[in-house]
């Protein structure tokens, strides 16, 4: 399985694919997953937009600090 940059997960024959309009399918698929009040975990820094979008459906952000040690991404020790 793997997460592509635009926020689709794909596996082998289940249908879905990597699109180049990264910011429109991941608006999509947030209005497909999201229910007012849920959270939603962003880096910190990261798109700017994705904060808006989450926002759009009443779904709350709570930022997590990266840097530069951890190359700018999430990882499950800061999740935790």
């Amino acid at each position: 399985m793997r997460l592509h940059s635009c926020g689709l997960l794909t596996e082998g024959g289940n249908g879905l694919s990597q699109c180049h309009w990264g910011a429109g399918a991941f608006l999509l698929a947030l209005g497909a997953s999201l229910n007012p009040g849920d959270e939603v975990l962003l880096s910190d820094p990261c798109y700017p937009c994705n904060q808006n979008f989450i926002r759009l459906y009443d779904a709350k952000v709570k930022f997590v600090p990266v840097y530069a040690d951890t190359a700018y991404q999430l990882s499950a020790d800061l999740l935790r």
